[in-house]
């Protein structure tokens, strides 16, 4: 009986320090307010077209279409200061506590994006199967976190980065539909 208490004890104790390496969605939000504090990565928007559209989007809407409004978007990339180093290095793995952000307009002449999706580098063990990354998505507005965690969806895109962080460095050479 002692023995399975003190198991317990500790096992909840461990359980604890982990959720706390994880930010809350306030802290995370609060990280993001201000798009200034973050180094952008491409100097002008990128156009992404078709699949990649539908694959780089909020988990499981009814209609990524309809939420985009075309199966022609643009991006903009920020990442954190202590990341940008590894974004320049093709094989320079991101620091724990990296943010990649991904502003995503319906069109190259958008006024404001439709929504975000991004990254942020985790502890080693968090999600060994993606580089220890966890994903999410926000609101245009940056207000709110839609999604967050190990989304199928991201890793399915980003396991074929492995040699480069799973990440893409190749912003500005994303090829059009053929």
């Amino acid at each position: 009986m002692k023995i399975s208490r003190l198991f317990t004890v500790a096992f909840l104790g461990c359980a604890g320090m982990l959720a706390q390496d994880q930010p809350s969605n306030g802290d995370l939000l609060k990280r993001l307010e201000n798009l200034s504090t973050l180094t952008k990565f491409t100097k002008e928007r990128v156009v992404i077209h078709g699949q990649l559209v539908v694959a780089c989007r909020k988990p499981d809407p009814p209609n990524h279409v309809e939420l985009i409004g075309t199966l022609q978007a643009a991006i903009e990339v920020y990442v954190t200061p202590e990341g940008f180093a590894s974004f320049v290095e093709p094989k320079t793995p991101f620091p724990v506590g990296t943010i990649v952000l991904k502003e995503k307009f319906a069109a190259v002449d958008a006024k404001s994006p439709e929504l975000y999706t991004g990254m942020l580098k985790r502890e080693k063990g968090y999600n060994p199967k993606c580089g220890d990354w966890e994903f999410f998505t926000l609101t245009g507005d940056r207000e709110a976190i839609t999604a967050r965690g190990r989304i199928n969806s991201c890793m399915d895109c980003h396991q074929q980065y492995t040699k480069s962080d799973y990440v893409t460095k190749r912003y500005k050479n994303i090829p059009p539909p053929r």
